[in-house]
């Protein structure tokens, strides 16, 4: 908030982070006050009582409320030029051009439209009184469950109130149609082809939400992490974002973005992926908490569409608004020392991530990982916005990513969408992963989370801000260095580890997984 040094009289700035928590008193308070007088006020004319003194209070109520306009105003003025590597700590001030306050008030008593800043949506939010927040909540779950900067508990409980009243809508609508088409004869049914592909879709739709309501309803139970809805929608293939353990207070938070024909019908494979982020980063980062995301916001590729790899790397560049305005709200909303987040993109997903990060030169993102990768759409691990120190990828032997042709004749190993990122030109790290079998090529592509392997080991320590495990062919070595100097001929590269960065605790020997299992079939 705005202070005075001393004996000055001068004020030395507003500290956003706390000049917020003010706001949102003196919203709730205000609105308290107003309320109790009204009350009152009522109670005392019925029964002849003076109720002057009741209305000086709603005096104040009004004033309250008035000056909230120009102080939200501030507040907004102070996140514009609040920058750099202090930005969004307590006790760090900006000082505003007061002449610019009267010039508009951020409105409180509406939704955002179609908000682009998370951490607008947020000041919003947290300026708003209690009982306007249960209110708009309850109005436009909707509305409020995809607005990102919204605290990842209530937009939870909106989430799951859509989810309820979408599954409850299409069960009815699939329940006529199927009644419908089961009076039609076997001729009759060619001309109702519009019918069927709905029936069809609205069968896939219930498959998906479905399981999504069931493994919802697991979180907090038997061992599994507490869970959270922080998107969703029945749009096209259905998307969803699900959260294992509340991003909003977790030391380590990793969001996974899944690849090629990703759908709700089949989101439960990606959800356990996410578990198993959350339940290995919880066990092996102790003390610090976790909390694993799986993303899925955005149109992935299906095999069905035969769709072009220009049209395919259009997916990605759609995505990257979405993906970025999740992580800013993450951000936004996460509770005292920032996170240590993590982004880890599979397959097509690997090239969102890229999209996004190349995009963001601000980005939260602190460590990135890669697996099973057709490129990440840039030339180098330093083109991402991120430490190349803390950009990893691995690949199976047999993934069946690595069968995928170069579009450039001339340039061997490149991928459809860039530079292999496992490759050392890449100039990022590179980890261990299981070889997969050479013949489940396929099976091969999604070994990276296997309970007990080392690929998963792997990701974990990356996600947790430590080194992974690398052994060249020849024998165990350190990953390579991401901006390697050119070694003269006949020298030896240098063999030193890459400097750690701030680590989590290292686990005790009893944390260490058992043997790796063989791949799945």
């Amino acid at each position: 908030m705005a202070e005075r040094r001393e004996g000055s009289g001068d004020f030395s700035g507003i500290d956003p982070e706390r000049f917020v928590e003010t706001v949102g008193a003196l919203a709730g308070d205000a609105d308290k006050l107003r309320l109790r007088s009204q009350h009152y006020k009522a109670e005392f004319r019925r029964y002849g009582i003076d109720t002057e003194a009741l209305t000086a209070l709603l005096g104040i109520a009004s004033w309250a409320e008035k000056e909230l306009g120009p102080m939200r105003r501030r507040l907004q003025l102070a996140r514009a030029i609040d920058k750099g590597p202090d930005a969004g700590l307590k006790g760090h001030r900006v000082n505003i051009n007061e002449a610019e306050v009267g010039k508009g008030h951020p409105r409180a008593d509406r939704i955002p439209e179609d908000s682009e800043d998370p951490q607008a949506n947020a000041d919003w939010w947290d300026t708003l009184p209690p009982r306007l927040q249960k209110k708009f909540a309850a109005q436009s779950p909707e509305r409020i469950g995809a607005l990102d900067g919204i605290p990842s508990d209530v937009r939870d409980r909106a989430n799951r109130t859509v989810l309820r009243q979408k599954i409850k809508d299409a069960q009815v609508e699939y329940d006529k149609l199927d009644k419908k088409l089961g009076r039609t004869g076997p001729l009759d049914l060619t001309f109702r082809r519009d019918e069927l592909a709905r029936r069809k879709q609205l069968k896939s739709q219930l498959k998906g939400m479905k399981t999504l309501q069931e493994r919802l309803s697991e979180g907090g139970k038997n061992g599994v992490p507490p869970t959270f809805l922080l998107g969703f929608d029945d749009e096209k293939t259905g998307h969803a974002i699900v959260a294992f353990g509340n991003p909003d207070t977790a030391d380590n938070v990793s969001t996974y973005v899944p690849g090629t024909n990703t759908k709700l019908e089949s989101i439960g494979k990606d959800l356990d992926r996410a578990e198993r982020m959350q339940g290995n980063a919880a066990r092996l980062g102790r003390p610090q908490s976790a909390s694993s995301i799986m993303w899925f916001d955005y149109n992935a590729p299906q095999t069905s569409d035969l769709t072009v790899p220009v049209a395919q790397q259009d997916r990605a560049k759609e995505a990257i608004p979405a993906l970025d305005g999740f992580f800013n709200g993450l951000e936004a909303t996460h509770q005292g020392k920032p996170s240590n987040s993590t982004v880890l993109g599979h397959s097509y997903g690997s090239l969102v991530a890229g999209k996004y990060l190349s995009h963001d030169k601000d980005t939260p993102v602190d460590n990135v990982i890669f697996v099973g990768s057709p490129g990440v759409g840039v030339d180098h691990a330093k083109d991402l916005n991120v430490d190349p120190d803390r950009v990893w990828a691995g690949k199976a032997r047999y993934d069946k990513i690595t069968w995928l042709p170069s579009p450039n004749p001339f340039k061997w190993g490149e991928k459809p969408f860039g530079p292999d990122p496992t490759s050392p030109a890449f100039g990022g790290g590179r980890f261990d992963v299981e070889e997969g079998s050479k013949w489940h090529p396929i099976s091969a592509h999604s070994i990276y989370w296997d309970e007990g392997s080392t690929s998963l080991r792997n990701i974990t320590e990356i996600s947790l801000g430590r080194e992974p495990i690398y052994e060249e062919p020849d024998g165990p070595t350190p990953s390579p260095s991401p901006n390697p100097s050119p070694t003269p001929p006949g020298a030896e590269p240098d063999p030193s580890p890459r400097p750690k960065p701030n680590p989590s605790p290292s686990p005790s020997p009893s944390e260490t997984p058992g043997p790796t299992p063989a791949p799945s079939p």
